[in-house]
C-alpha cells in the first residue's frame, strides 16, 4: 500500500527508503544538472513517496556497464563567417649583387688538330702505296673532306730461267692496282637536322695470271712472249653518289627519322655494266607510356634496284685469254629488285635488352621475272650479370642479300665477266658470351647454327682452256655449324693482343646422291693480333692467320672422295709492321707481308708472292692551331 504523508520524519525516510531513493537520485541527477545551476524556484512542488511493504534485500547479479563518461556542452556553437582581403605589394630590394665573370679553364687548352695526312711507301715487286686525306677541323656544324688511295704491285710470280722453256713454276707477271678518290661532307641545320653527301670513284685492275708457261704451251702452243697483257687483263670502274638526311633528335616523345638515296654505276671490259639504285628510310618514336622500359619503335624500309647489261662482243678477241665457249650471248638487259620492310622495337625488361622484329622481303633478284616473298626473324636478347663481369646474348635473325656483279668481283677478282647472279638467303640461330675477368682480360665465345640457301661459291669455268677464270656458283640448301672464340688482353695503350679461331661443320650439302664439298670453305681457322707501343716512339703490329685445308674443285675418285689435286693446303700467313714516330708530323714505317715466304694459294692456280716488303713514311703538313 502506498500513501502520501507530508510529515514523514527524516529518520524514517532514511531507514525505509534509502535504497530506493538512492537509485532514483542516480537516475535523475543528469536531468537536474541544469536546474541545479539556476536559481531555486519556490513555485516548484516537492513531495515525498513512502513505500510500505516487506523488503527482501537481495543482491542480484548484473553485468558491468562499461560506458565511458561523456561531457555534454550545452552552450551553443556559433558559426562565424570570415572575409579576407589581400593586397599584393612588391618589395624592392636595395641590394645589387656583383656579376660573376665567366670562368676560363686554363688547365685544358684546346688540342691542335691536323687537317691533312699523307702515307707513302715503296717496296719489292714494284709495290707502291699512297694514302692522302684532307678534312675540315673543329666546327660545330660543317664537316667535309677528300681522300685518295692507291695500292699496286707490278712484280712476277715464279723465277724465270733462260735455259728452261717452257717452265712449270713460272706464272709470269701478276700485277694488280686499286685506286680510289672520295669526297664527303655533312652539315647540321637548325633543329638538329643533318644533311650529308658523298661522291666516290674507284678503279681496279689485275691480270688473269693463273696459268704457268708449260700449261700455256700445252693448251695453246704459245709462249709468254706471244701474249699481250690486254688479252687477259681485267679492269673495272665504279662511280657512286650517296646523299641523305637525318634527325639527330633522341627525345623519347618526339619522332626521329633518316632517309638515304644512292646511285652507282659499274662498268668494265668485255661489254658489261651494272647500274645500282638504292633507297632506304627509317623512322623511330619513343613510347612515353612505357618510358620506364625505354621502348623505341622503328620502321625501316630498304630497296635495291639493279639494271645489268651485257653487250655482245667478238669472243675470239674481246674476252679473257683462252675462251673456248660456243657463244657469249647477245646483248641483254635485266632489271632486278629486292625490297625489305623491317619493323622492330628496342626495349628494356627486367634488366634484359630486347630487339624484337621481323623482315618481310620481296626477292625479285634471283628471278628477274617474278618475286618471292619471305618472312624472316629479327630477334636479339642480351643481359649483363655480376656487375658487367658476364654478358650473354642470343638471337634469331634472317636476311636476303643480293649477289650483284659488283659484290661478286669484290670477293673473287678472277671471276668471269657478267657471272650468274642470285640472292643468298640465311637464317641464323646464335648465342654469344663475354667474360670480363678483369679490365685487361676478356674471353668471348660464340656458337651459331645457320640455314643457308644460294650460298655464293666459285669454280673454274670449263669455257676457258687455261683454267684461270672462275664462274659463280650457288649452293642448294645446307646447314652450317660454327663454334669459335677469342681471348683478348689489353694493358692500357702499351700492349694489346688477341688470339682466337673458329671451327666449321657443314651438313646437308648433297650433289647427285654423293656428299660433296663446299669449295673455298675451311673447316678450321685461327688468328693472332699483337699491338705494342714502346713509349709512344716505336709501334709494332703483328697479324697472323692460319687457314686449314679446303676444297677448291670437286673431281671425286672412284670412292667419291676428294682428290689431292682438288684441295688447297694449309695456309699460314703472318704480316708485320713497325713504325718509328719521329714527332707528331713525321714517322717512318716498314711493312712486311707473308713473313714465312710461303707460296700459298688464295684461289686454285693462283699462287701468291713469297714475300712483299714496303718501306715508307707518314707526314702531316703543319697548319695553324685550330
Amino acid at each position: 500500500m502506498v500513501r502520501k504523508n507530508r510529515s514523514m520524519t527524516k529518520k524514517g525516510l532514511t531507514r525505509k527508503v534509502w535504497p530506493t531513493a538512492l537509485v532514483g537520485l542516480l537516475l535523475t541527477v543528469g536531468g537536474t544538472t541544469v536546474a541545479a545551476q539556476q536559481t531555486p524556484d519556490s513555485s516548484v512542488y516537492n513531495e515525498s513517496v513512502i513505500v510500505v511493504g516487506d523488503f527482501n534485500p537481495v543482491l542480484e547479479q548484473s553485468f558491468k556497464l562499461n560506458v565511458a563518461p561523456q561531457i555534454v556542452d550545452t552552450a551553443l556553437s556559433l558559426q562565424h563567417t570570415f572575409q579576407y582581403g589581400i593586397t599584393p605589394r612588391r618589395l624592392r630590394s636595395i641590394f645589387q649583387p656583383t656579376r660573376i665573370k665567366a670562368a676560363k679553364i686554363i688547365g685544358e687548352p684546346t688540342s691542335r688538330l691536323y687537317n691533312n695526312y699523307f702515307r707513302l711507301g715503296f717496296g719489292n715487286n714494284w709495290s707502291t702505296l699512297l694514302d692522302g686525306y684532307y678534312n675540315s677541323t673543329r666546327d660545330q656544324r660543317l664537316t667535309y673532306g677528300v681522300g685518295v688511295h692507291h695500292r699496286s704491285s707490278w712484280g712476277t710470280v715464279g723465277i724465270y730461267k733462260d735455259d728452261i722453256a717452257p717452265q712449270a713454276d713460272y706464272w709470269g707477271p701478276a700485277p694488280f692496282s686499286e685506286s680510289a678518290l672520295s669526297l664527303f661532307g655533312k652539315y647540321i641545320l637548325k633543329g638538329g637536322i643533318q644533311v650529308s653527301s658523298a661522291l666516290d670513284y674507284s678503279h681496279d685492275y689485275n691480270l688473269y695470271y693463273g696459268f704457268s708457261d708449260s700449261l700455256l704451251y700445252a693448251r695453246r702452243s704459245e709462249t709468254r712472249e706471244d701474249l699481250t697483257r690486254r688479252s687477259y687483263a681485267s679492269s673495272y670502274h665504279k662511280l657512286q653518289w650517296q646523299t641523305g638526311i637525318k634527325s639527330l633528335n633522341t627525345d623519347v616523345k618526339r619522332l626521329g627519322y633518316e632517309a638515304n638515296v644512292g646511285l652507282g654505276n659499274l662498268w668494265g671490259r668485255y661489254g658489261m655494266g651494272e647500274l645500282h639504285v638504292s633507297a632506304d628510310g627509317k623512322v623511330h618514336y619513343g613510347l612515353p607510356a612505357f618510358e620506364q622500359h625505354r621502348i623505341l619503335a622503328y620502321l625501316q624500309l630498304h630497296w635495291d634496284g639493279f639494271l645489268q647489261r651485257r653487250t655482245a662482243v667478238d669472243t675470239s678477241t674481246s674476252l679473257p685469254l683462252g675462251f673456248t665457249g660456243a657463244t657469249w650471248g647477245d646483248t641483254s638487259r635485266y632489271a632486278r629488285n629486292i625490297f625489305t620492310i623491317n619493323p622492330y622495337i628496342d626495349f628494356l625488361l627486367g634488366g634484359f635488352k630486347f630487339h624484337a622484329g621481323a623482315r618481310l622481303t620481296a626477292d625479285g633478284y634471283s628471278d628477274a621475272d617474278s618475286a618471292q616473298w619471305y618472312l624472316l626473324p629479327d630477334v636479339v636478347m642480351s643481359k649483363s650479370f655480376l656487375n658487367e663481369a658476364f654478358n650473354l646474348s642470343a638471337g634469331i635473325t634472317g636476311n636476303v642479300e643480293p649477289q650483284s656483279w659488283d659484290a661478286i668481283r669484290m670477293v673473287n677478282a678472277y671471276v668471269m665477266p657478267a657471272p650468274e647472279v642470285r640472292a643468298s638467303h640465311h637464317y641464323d640461330f646464335y648465342a654469344r658470351a663475354r667474360f670480363n675477368f678483369s679490365k685487361r682480360l676478356q674471353l668471348n665465345v660464340a656458337a651459331d647454327y645457320s640455314l643457308r640457301r644460294n650460298e655464293l661459291g666459285f669454280q673454274l669455268c670449263p669455257d676457258y682452256a687455261l683454267d684461270n677464270v672462275f664462274r659463280s656458283t650457288f649452293s642448294p640448301d645446307f646447314n652450317r655449324i660454327r663454334i669459335g672464340g677469342s681471348l683478348a688482353f689489353e694493358s692500357d695503350e702499351q700492349l694489346s693482343a688477341e688470339l682466337g679461331g673458329n671451327y666449321y661443320s657443314y651438313e646437308g650439302y648433297k650433289t647427285g646422291g654423293n656428299k660433296s664439298y663446299l669449295a673455298y670453305r675451311p673447316t678450321a681457322e685461327g688468328f693472332l693480333t699483337l699491338h705494342a707501343n714502346f713509349s709512344g716512339k716505336v709501334l709494332v703490329h703483328l697479324q697472323g692467320v692460319v687457314v686449314g685445308r679446303m676444297a677448291s674443285e670437286y673431281h671425286p675418285d672412284a670412292y667419291g672422295m676428294l682428290t689431292e689435286s682438288d684441295t688447297l693446303p694449309l695456309r699460314a700467313g703472318f704480316n708485320m709492321e713497325v713504325e718509328y714516330v719521329h714527332n707528331r708530323a713525321l714517322s717512318f714505317f716498314l711493312k712486311v707481308d707473308n713473313l714465312l715466304a710461303q707460296r700459298y694459294f688464295l684461289w686454285a692456280n693462283y699462287p701468291s708472292h713469297r714475300l712483299t716488303a714496303l718501306v715508307g713514311l707518314t707526314y702531316t703538313i703543319p697548319t695553324k692551331r685550330q
